[in-house]
């Protein structure tokens, strides 16, 4: 099974696989900023980039060194810009000059990779197989890819006629890495799965980086990928659609916040051609990955465009106006828009309250009062792991929230959850505020936008009818990163203010190094208090495997089982039909290779729902196993430790799991007296599963 050291090594190779492509793309965009800053942006361009060129080989081929080659070009390519920088003498100078001008941004930024890539990789190999429903489908599709050795559009060879509906960008990524490093579907699909999730982390760090360039609210924002409310499912968060196996959805989410980088540091050039070519990257990605999520792109590159023309008219009139009357204006709309001391939020207050601005101050108010709710309700669960009952304090937080339902608040979900009622309504307002300030337009836009269908989605009714393509509890865990992204970048646009505000009224040069001091650290202590209130409790209760041991460990059993599963896929081919039950371990068969079995979730036809059935009686009453075995040719029988059995609708059940009428150990007596049948694999336990095999001649007679 795969191990920690695993993990890490393949996460490590695919960084190095996905940064040349997008090195090539933006490394002169992204010369302004510190290279650690632009490498998970590198990283996540190259990786879409590699996602589309490997889908247009994959209609051919998909091999063992496809991903590497790709990348291999790449690297050429860098090698022949930078040629003149690989002689020995130029790395030694570049080292040099590297270490004299080492910051605080490197350091934090050098510990930011490394423990996010170390935690998450002892995440996965505690895990050690992806669980879930969705990752039993997702291995399925992604060894069939890999058996096939091609995209296909079916579900060859098992069910030619059945169509391949999921997008295939998941799979096609993690086929070629199992190919690539030598280990099963399943387990690369837990390794890729892991790597997008350090991706979120990595991303939105430096994301909020370039947009603010402060460290702590960059820390801040990038902790928001371990939020996990207890009131929500846990596939309401970004790390619960990990645990859950949802991690197509997890790749199509990635796309949204690349989209988003794009939009918001390159908003200075957002009607360039250039600008639109590194767009359509993240958005032929979303098509390959997760389809649905293009839409919320579409409609945000619709509403700049209108916007650009409207806004082009506008100039085009004013100075029509103003050659006929011949008048200029007192001020210039530049500089109106970049005067940062007449448009900040502290001044508004201070012009709010001289003019009596009554509605401004108003909405001032309430965002500061409903700022304070989260960090007030939020606080128990820093004491409280959120593995325990929730403290008296978040639950009359909860029933408080039953007011919405005197307003007819159509969110049973989103309004349990009172903090992040309160985060994304303050992000609302002060993006809002900025936009109608002419500040982060880009940003503000599409946040204003996201958040607006989310929330309709969201909405009874809706989700059945217009919005029902959004999947509103996979976009969800979006809605709340997005609005630590922006609502990070707002608090830290008024927080530059504050700062100037107060050196202007330093006297002395002693008040001046104490009051710089003040300053220096207010930051990193609001972040750590931020850090502490929101998202302790939830890295605790992540990092510490408590969700990973109800979701992602495999039981014991799945352990003693791992070698009769690797052995059923080395050492049979896809003709043979191999007899399974409805258990939890053995449904994994089909993610460690391409098989054809008697039990799967997805009988794809009527002969094969009868298969399923028969199977499922045999299983219960053992005297009918032998005339199974005969009436489907059956050429082996997995035996597995598992001691529950699932009840799937496809064969009259009740989707729920059931201890086993009839244990292993009498199974195996059973097996062990059936002449036709010769043992060819035990478990490593005496009273463990086994693999037995139908002898041909014997099983016809």
């Amino acid at each position: 099974m795969i191990t920690t050291p695993d993990v890490f090594i393949y996460i490590i190779l695919q960084f190095l696989i996905y940064f040349p492509a997008g090195f090539i793309i933006l490394r002169n965009r992204m010369k302004a900023y510190p290279f650690l800053i632009s490498l998970p942006i590198f990283i996540c361009t190259g990786l879409f980039v590699e996602l589309i060129i490997l889908s247009i080989i994959g209609i051919f081929y998909v091999g063992d060194l496809v991903l590497v080659s790709t990348s291999i070009i790449f690297y050429i390519v860098i090698f022949r810009i930078y040629k003149n920088y690989f002689s020995l003498t130029c790395l030694k100078v570049t080292l040099k000059q590297s270490f004299r001008k080492i910051r605080a941004v490197h350091i934090v930024t050098l510990s930011i990779f490394i423990v996010t890539i170390s935690g998450f990789s002892l995440l996965a190999g505690f895990m050690e197989w992806p669980r879930g429903h969705d990752a039993l489908l997702h291995g399925y599709l992604t060894s069939i890819l890999v058996h096939n050795h091609k995209l296909q559009t079916t579900l060859a060879p098992f069910a030619p006629t059945q169509s391949w509906l999921e997008p295939f960008g998941l799979h096609l990524m993690s086929g070629n890495l199992s190919m690539l490093v030598g280990i099963f579907p399943g387990e690369s699909l837990l390794v890729f799965a892991t790597t997008l999730l350090i991706l979120f982390v990595l991303l939105t760090y430096s994301l909020v980086y370039v947009l603010t360039k402060s460290l702590a609210f960059s820390v801040l924002a990038s902790t928001a990928v371990f939020y996990f409310y207890p009131a929500l499912n846990l596939e309401y968060s970004l790390i619960g659609l990990y645990y859950l196996g949802a991690h197509a959805a997890l790749f199509g989410d990635l796309g949204l916040v690349l989209f988003l980088t794009y939009v918001s540091v390159f908003k200075d050039s957002l009607q360039s051609k250039k600008l639109y070519s590194i767009i359509a990257i993240s958005l032929i990605g979303l098509l390959v990955v997760y389809p649905p999520f293009i839409i919320i792109p579409l409609i945000y590159l619709i509403i700049m465009e209108i916007k650009s023309i409207v806004r082009g008219t506008k100039h085009l009139l004013q100075f029509i106006r103003g050659f006929f009357i011949r008048k200029s204006h007192e001020v210039s709309y530049t500089s109106r828009n970049n005067d940062l001391h007449s448009t900040s939020f502290y001044r508004t207050i201070l012009d709010t309250v001289k003019s009596n601005h009554k509605l401004k101050f108003t909405i001032i108010i309430v965002s500061l009062i409903v700022l304070i709710i989260p960090f007030t309700l939020q606080i128990p669960n820093i004491f409280v792991p959120s593995s325990s009952e929730i403290s008296r304090l978040i639950e009359l937080g909860e029933r408080l929230a039953l007011f919405s339902e005197w307003y007819q608040f159509p969110f049973e979900r989103f309004a349990a959850d009172i903090p992040t009622i309160c985060i994304v309504l303050v992000t609302i307002i002060l993006a809002i505020d900025s936009l109608l300030k002419k500040k982060r337009v880009a940003l503000s836009i599409f946040y204003l936008l996201y958040t607006g269908i989310e929330l309709l989605s969201i909405r009874e009714g809706s989700t059945s009818d217009l919005f029902w393509i959004f999947y509103p509890s996979r976009l969800f865990p979006i809605l709340v990163l997005f609005s630590w992204i922006a609502l990070s970048v707002y608090v830290n646009d008024r927080w530059i203010y504050l700062e100037r505000l107060v050196q202007r009224k330093i006297t002395s040069d002693s008040k001046a190094r104490i009051r710089k001091v003040l300053l220096d650290l207010s930051k990193p202590i609001f972040a750590v208090v931020v850090i502490s209130a929101f998202f302790l409790s939830a890295i605790i209760y992540n990092m510490s495997f408590e969700n990973a041991k109800y979701w992602g460990n495999p039981n014991i059993s799945f352990r003693n089982d791992y070698e009769l599963l690797s052995w059923v896929s080395q050492n049979t081919d896809s003709s043979s039909l191999i007899m399974n039950d409805y258990s939890w371990n053995s449904q994994f068969l089909e993610s460690f290779s391409a098989k054809n079995v008697t039990a799967s979730h997805w009988p794809s036809s009527i002969d094969e729902l009868a298969k399923a059935r028969d199977n499922q009686i045999a299983w219960n009453r053992p005297e009918f196993i032998a005339d199974f075995i005969r009436k489907y040719n059956v050429s082996y029988i997995l035996l597995v430790d598992d001691p529950l059995d699932y009840n799937p609708l496809s064969v009259g059940g009740d989707n729920q799991f059931y201890l086993k009428t009839i244990n292993r150990i009498t199974y195996k007596n059973i097996f062990n007296h059936m002449p036709f049948l010769k043992l060819m694999k035990d478990g490593p336990e005496p009273d463990s599963g086994a693999v037995y095999k139908v002898v041909l001649n014997n099983s016809r007679s």
